[in-house]
């Protein structure tokens, strides 16, 4: 499965992916459809220019990664279109951000899903990563930090 870091090029690609996501799984992400909806052109070029997109070459999927504040790196906007589920897009995604963070020196790489998603954490927790006990009420209810030591 070919997954390749997204270019200022694909930027409309993107946007419609990401429209795609926040319109399938709308508690998923920290942003909604409609706040999405309302992006310029403009604003959509620079979307996830302060880390790295990982996507597949039909944008079937995403997953990104920042670099935060305390060092960590963030793996963010994970997403796999209904159809390409179970091909193992989503793996190759995450592991993307995962060698991506590993290449960039960052000791972990954290993320957060919505507790009660038990296939999100089961993906997750196959893939390494473990809860870090912190919870926060992020928008659409309770979340968990997970972790991954590199």
């Amino acid at each position: 499965m070919d997954v390749r870091r997204a270019t200022a090029e694909d930027w409309e690609e993107l946007r419609d992916l990401r429209l795609r996501a926040l319109e399938d799984s709308p508690d998923a992400f920290l942003s909604t459809l409609a706040e999405a909806q309302a992006r310029t052109d403009d604003e959509w070029r620079e979307w996830g220019s302060g880390g790295v997109i990982f996507v597949d070459d039909a944008f079937g999927g995403m997953a990104g990664g920042f670099v935060t504040d305390d060092g960590d790196a963030m793996l963010w906007g994970m997403w796999v279109a209904p159809e390409r589920r179970g091909s193992e897009l989503a793996e190759a995604l995450a592991r993307a951000v995962i060698e991506w963070a590993r290449a960039e020196g960052v000791p972990r790489v954290v993320l957060w899903v919505v507790i009660g998603n038990a296939p999100a954490e089961r993906f997750y927790e196959r893939l390494g990563f473990r809860p870090t006990g912190v919870t926060a009420r992020l928008r659409n209810g309770l979340d968990r930090e997970l972790a991954l030591d590199l």
